[in-house]
């Protein structure tokens, strides 16, 4: 597993779990807290889950979705909130996604 870029974190948060993994603005988010939210993230996919979209913005949350689908396997379709719901709808649509995670 470590030959993918989730196996790549995962030991890495295994290894130096307290070493800051993200740094955003003022807040620093260690290996550990990010690997607890990935793990979240994963755990609330149903079964089978094959294409995930992610409609958000670039923080935290966006690369700890983005981790918890290639934990999962699966693949995902990035794409910015401020996109034309249109646009949006139709590229979820093309990739057939199961679900999409966004932001609250």
């Amino acid at each position: 597993m470590e030959n993918t870029v989730y196996g790549l974190f995962h030991a890495m948060a295994e290894k130096q779990p307290e070493a800051a993994a993200i740094v955003e603005n003022d807040k620093t988010m260690t290996f550990k807290e990010l690997s607890d939210m990935v793990d979240m993230i994963a755990d609330s996919f149903p079964d089978d889950t094959h294409a995930v979209g992610i409609v958000m913005r670039h923080r935290a949350e966006m690369i700890a979705s983005i981790l918890a689908v290639l934990k999962t396997g699966a693949m995902y379709i990035p794409t910015e909130p401020a996109f034309p719901t249109g646009r949006i709808r139709y590229m979820m649509t093309e990739a057939k996604v199961d679900f999409i995670l966004t932001e609250m």
